[in-house]
């Protein structure tokens, strides 16, 4: 195999190199190192959880036993003892005792091998792994999840569990094509969620679908090319229930990506109070279009883009009581 880097005008090559099917040859007998930490999220409200740690083996023994030591800010370790039997090149996840700790802003899992094979590894320069957390957010009553689907909607679902990792919300598969949904989700009882969206063909939603899960101006987690699936914890407070918001009223804006100016298109089965705003992906409001009584009939209201840098944004139509969030990309 040849891989290179090349000037696209004048072809000239800046790099190049030759690969080997040849496996690669290790450089110790006995290297372990652990390569993440899968189940923890860059935010949390627990104080307290069962790390799980992936080993990868860069040695030509098989990894067999070690000992893992594991403490978060720098208070009590704790040591487990592992066996098993992990090839070269091959990893293996393992869940850890749970650990108690006392949750702060900024937070950080140390995680270290040991007495790997009972002889001690050959390279402890990656024997030690570093994770960095903060403390989750609080969202007050409710959250909104907004998810603009692609081509391929059964492959969509998602879910938010408790402390106890009880399923308390959950959605999808779905079943139409580009569809849009848009929950409102309240909570009456005080605990640490976890939010998940998974996706069957594991390379997300394709743009333009989108999914945001958000209170207000406070974004919890974004995105489209998630991959398989995507997680973050927030603090939810004060059944548990979903409303899902019937979008009777089918709403279009073009073109999409916006170049200047816009139109946003509806038909109004009866006189209705409309707003339209554009707010970024914070859900900080940029620009309201529309705030009064329309008539019923068709309405084509246009916005412009000039005075908007150029980025992702969404265009809220309210109508009535009914939302309609369409995800624009401006550009200049």
């Amino acid at each position: 195999m040849v891989g290179f880097v090349q000037n696209s005008n004048s072809k000239a090559v800046h790099q190049s190199g030759v690969g080997s099917e040849e496996p690669f040859e290790a450089l110790f007998d006995v290297d372990a190192t652990p390569a993440g930490i899968t189940n923890l999220t860059s935010t949390t409200c627990l104080s307290k959880f069962s790390p799980e740690v992936t080993i990868a083996n860069f040695g030509a023994n098989n990894l067999t036993s070690m000992d893992i030591y594991y403490s978060v800010n720098g208070g009590d370790e704790q040591m487990y003892s592992w066996s098993g039997n992990v090839a070269y090149l091959s990893l293996s996840n393992v869940l850890l005792p749970e650990i108690e700790y006392d949750l702060m802003e900024e937070n950080q899992l140390k995680v270290y091998f040991s007495n790997t094979n009972g002889t001690g590894d050959e390279y402890p320069a990656n024997d030690t792994l570093y994770f960095n957390f903060d403390r989750s957010i609080v969202v007050p009553e409710s959250v909104s999840l907004i998810i603009k689907l692609d081509n391929n909607p059964e492959e969509t679902t998602w879910e938010i569990i408790n402390a106890d990792d009880e399923i308390v919300f959950e959605g999808g598969p779905y079943t139409t094509p580009n569809g849009f949904i848009s929950l409102s989700l309240e909570f009456e009882v005080t605990d640490c969620y976890k939010f998940t969206i998974y996706d069957a063909g594991e390379n997300g939603i394709s743009l333009p679908g989108f999914f945001s899960l958000f209170k207000g101006s406070t974004q919890i987690l974004t995105g489209s090319n998630f991959g398989a699936e995507a997680s973050q914890m927030f603090l939810g407070e004060a059944p548990v229930g979903t409303i899902e918001v019937a979008m009777d009223v089918d709403v279009n804006v073009y073109p999409n990506p916006v170049l200047g100016s816009g139109i946003i298109s509806f038909f109004l089965p009866q006189q209705s109070e409309v707003q339209i705003d554009i707010t970024n992906q914070l859900g900080q409001k940029i620009n309201t279009i529309s705030n009064k009584v329309l008539m019923a009939g068709k309405h084509d209201i246009p916005f412009g883009t000039e005075d908007i840098p150029q980025g992702f944004y969404f265009v809220n139509v309210k109508i009535g009581a009914e939302n309609n969030i369409h995800k624009i990309s401006v550009i200049k």
